[in-house]
């Protein structure tokens, strides 16, 4: 990092109000061109349209499911949204789009159309269905849609049917992430028409041995302490189903903390139902929400709430209560769930899982 900064430096001193993001993604730039990468994934850092990252000229360009989030920048209406995150779509290259609601749908497919660009739509080009799911592991089945009367063949158990779709395992838990395994499926097999090094079997590898920390992060079984990034309200349901699906008859205290321009009260209203009890706490990120405001949230809900600062007392204090018995789930802010993490791997105040 030292040596990148000191690479670019003098390019970054001639640039004026060059903002902190757009050296990262310049520093990002040279390292995948030393590294002699084959493909770099860049994801945007903010919106699309206008965003340091779109200055590339892709292969591919992906976009996931849209959801309301940075409404200040991006808009307020998904709409609005979703054509920020349009900007990344490139005359004649093409598009692999996630499952979307019917606004968001039709901005990105107007792009597409005034792009000229060959698009692939996940639940439509291709299919997906839940195999078997445990607190380790996922699995799921993919086939392209022109092979539907072979599945269904394969679906009422045909004799004479010889086809199998593919089946995937994943460590990355909850049903979205089988959703997020078809979108990167998708794009895969776009790029497997320009690239034989993709094959399936390298494509099942990847998707077996891919680690994603702080999202439904099963840090410990025993006690059970579980790390989620959800800082908005469409991932914070999410969180509640995925606790409903592994977790249906566990108790749950909840160590929460988030960034003030987050819709905090829209996430602790799908999360608070399913929790016990709730500690309030915050990150050492200025953007941090007092806790005692956290706190008021949760108690018109009608849940048990108290503010514990810092992070390290509040975690430790879940993990008291716990007793062996309850889950802890720490979540609200990816900067909580990272401190929870660093947390747990420099004290080792918890069991190995």
């Amino acid at each position: 990092m030292v040596e990148l900064v000191q690479k670019l430096k003098p390019v970054i001193a001639q640039v004026k109000e060059i903002t902190t993001f757009e050296i990262a993604t310049a520093l990002a730039f040279q390292y995948f061109k030393d590294m002699k990468v084959d493909y770099a994934l860049v994801e945007v850092g903010l919106g699309g349209r206008l965003d340091a990252t779109n200055v590339v000229d892709p292969v591919l360009s992906i976009i996931t499911t849209i959801s309301y989030d940075h409404q200040a920048i991006l808009g307020n209406s998904i709409a609005e949204i979703a054509a920020e995150k349009a900007g990344i779509i490139k005359a004649g290259k093409p598009v692999v789009i996630a499952s979307q609601t019917e606004e968001a749908l039709k901005v990105l497919l107007k792009t597409v159309s005034e792009k000229g660009s060959p698009v692939t739509q996940v639940g439509m080009d291709y299919l997906y269905v839940p195999v078997s799911h445990d607190l380790d592991m996922q699995s799921l089945n993919i086939w392209p849609k022109e092979d539907q009367e072979k599945m269904n063949r394969f679906i009422e158990g045909d004799p004479e049917n010889q086809w199998q779709p593919m089946e995937f395992d994943i460590p990355l838990l909850g049903a979205h992430q089988l959703e997020n395994a078809t979108t990167a499926y998708s794009a895969l097999k776009v790029l497997q028409q320009q690239e034989p090094k993709v094959t399936d079997d390298k494509i099942a590898a990847g998707f077996r041995n891919v680690y994603w920390p702080c999202r439904f992060d099963v840090i410990s079984k025993r006690p059970m302490i579980i790390l989620d990034s959800a800082h908005n309200r469409d991932s914070a349901l999410k969180l509640r189903l995925t606790l409903d699906d592994y977790l249906p008859e566990k108790d749950v205290i909840l160590v929460f903390g988030a960034s003030e321009d987050k819709d905090v009260r829209g996430m602790l209203v799908d999360l608070i139902p399913r929790v016990e009890s709730v500690i309030a706490t915050q990150s050492i990120h200025p953007r941090a929400l007092e806790a005692n405001v956290i706190v008021d949230y949760v108690h018109r809900m009608g849940k048990r709430a108290e503010a514990i600062l810092p992070f390290e007392a509040a975690f430790e204090k879940a993990v008291h209560l716990a007793n062996g018995e309850r889950a802890v789930l720490v979540a609200g802010s990816i900067f909580l769930a990272a401190a929870a993490r660093e947390l747990w791997l420099k004290t080792g105040i918890l069991e190995n899982k």
